[in-house]
């Protein structure tokens, strides 16, 4: 028999250790108060926390046991860095791109391992990146950062904030700034953090700290919007301090300015309509309601059976997601809006035919391919269709053709890792794309985004033949108009 136990993909343990371990774990009398604190986080800790009966406990107690497992889920993340350490620094990961390749700075700094992790986690690319940041760090000058996750001082969002705000610093600097913040890291906050950081950073070296600001301006964003709840998004931007602080102080003035005259909505409401009227009417400092918001186009992809009252059914907006019935309709019914039919497959979802009203007519196929796929057809990447490149499954200049099943939508950085990456796509049927990676991840997409989520629908609600019904989808290219923006984008 093996001296080890298989207990998952590529992670083996001592039998006898874990035996010994389990079995004398519950033997043990757990003392809250010092058993968990005095324990180094590891295997011996997470068996003697797993043990105890928390009903038992007092209220000291179990506050002690939340702090026993939040130690261990440090370790947890510092092992996990050493892994993704590993994977970040091998050959695999870090090809050789082609000077006209046109590749980021970024993307040349962290390689490919961002991109493996990402899909075989299931998690955004930043977020990827952030891990092999921190792995990264741990093997540097910034180590004893990481030490103290691995001894859970520290949790994971404080060795992650430590890490990015000194990766960029001259390795002196960074060491003396590490060495003043991370002693009482554990007892501040995340905000509280950020600002010794960022006072210590003044202070060892002013110069520097002009410079390195400087140089983070050029990463100025504004972020896609993300999905939340109940129709909603989240629209995050990263600006200079002094950016961001007087747009804040503008639209807080616009807000009380108006709940000065007797608006009836909420200052949050108010800051919040204050800022789509600066962007889409360009009027900061004033709130019309009743002013029209001709905003970029949107674009929503209905089935025709919505617009007659069916609400067993979503819509979908494009570079957001599902949005209810009733939305859907309240945008149909903008005089601003436009519609223009598409027929598609009631099996698949996937796009056969379609018309337009529009006397200006754009490359048909690419639109097809576009409202196809929806975003890049890498799982995880979110990148709207409409901004990413159309790439030839096989290489045109390999004999691949300019049709619908040789066409997909790859955003900019997934195109150089198909062209340059050593990431193979296939789409074995037209908008089912199949990618393999380096590290030998095989990935399959969906037929399309639009036909999958409406098959999701369609099983939880358990009315899997329902979708017939509903005939051809239309697609709706909108502006917003009077009324709230929330509802009606």
């Amino acid at each position: 028999m093996s001296p080890f136990l298989r207990i998952s993909p590529g992670l083996s343990v001592v039998v006898d250790r874990l035996e010994h371990m389990f079995d004398t774990a519950v033997a043990w009398a757990y003392d809250a108060r010092t058993g968990s604190a005095e324990e180094p986080p590891g295997l011996v800790l997470a068996a003697r926390l797993d043990a105890t009966d928390v009903g038992s406990l007092d209220d000291g107690d179990v506050l002690e046991l939340v702090a026993g497992w939040e130690r261990l889920a440090g370790w947890v993340r510092a092992r996990q860095a050493d892994a993704v350490a590993v994977l970040a620094g091998r050959p695999s990961q870090n090809p050789t791109w082609p000077g006209a390749a046109g590749v980021s700075a970024r993307q040349r700094t962290y390689g490919l391992a961002p991109d493996e992790l990402s899909l075989r986690l299931g998690v955004t690319r930043r977020r990827a990146e952030r891990m092999v940041r921190l792995a990264r760090g741990g093997e540097a000058h910034l180590s004893d950062t990481v030490d103290a996750l691995r001894a859970g001082t520290v949790d994971e969002a404080k060795a992650h904030l430590i890490v990015e705000a000194l990766e960029h610093t001259a390795i002196p600097v960074a060491l003396e700034v590490q060495d003043r913040v991370l002693p009482r890291a554990g007892s501040r906050t995340l905000s509280q953090l950020s600002g010794d950081l960022q006072a210590a950073l003044i202070d060892v070296d002013p110069r520097d700290a002009a410079c390195r600001h400087a140089a983070a301006t050029t990463d100025r964003r504004v972020c896609r919007p993300r999905v939340l709840p109940d129709g909603m998004a989240s629209l995050y931007a990263v600006l200079p301090a002094a950016d961001a602080v007087a747009i804040d102080h503008a639209l807080h003035g616009t807000a009380r300015a108006a709940a000065a005259a007797g608006d009836a909505r909420t200052i949050d409401q108010l800051r919040a309509d204050a800022l789509l009227d600066a962007v889409l009417c360009h009027s900061v400092g004033r709130l019309e309601r009743s002013a029209p918001r001709r905003g970029p186009t949107v674009h929503i992809t209905v089935p025709l059976s919505l617009l007659s009252g069916d609400d067993t059914v979503a819509a979908t907006l494009s570079g957001y997601g599902a949005i209810t019935p009733d939305q859907a309709r309240r945008i149909a019914a903008d005089p601003h809006s436009t519609w223009r039919r598409l027929l598609t497959d009631p099996a698949s979802g996937r796009i056969v035919d379609y018309g337009r009203t529009r006397y200006r007519t754009p490359a048909e196929l690419a639109e097809v391919i576009r409202l196809r796929d929806g975003t890049c057809v890498m799982p995880t990447c979110n990148a709207a269709a409409a901004s990413c490149d159309l790439d030839h499954t096989i290489p045109f200049a390999s004999g691949g053709s300019t049709s619908e099943g040789n066409l997909g939508a790859l955003c900019r950085h997934h195109h150089l890792l198909k062209t340059h990456g050593g990431w193979g796509l296939e789409q074995p049927k037209i908008g089912a794309f199949v990618w393999t990676t380096p590290a030998g991840q095989v990935i399959r997409t969906a037929d399309t985004a639009g036909g999958e989520r409406r098959r999701r629908k369609r099983q939880r609600c358990g009315r899997r033949g329902h979708r017939d019904r509903h005939g051809p989808t239309a697609v709706l290219r909108g502006h917003t108009a009077t009324g709230r923006a929330s509802e009606s984008r």
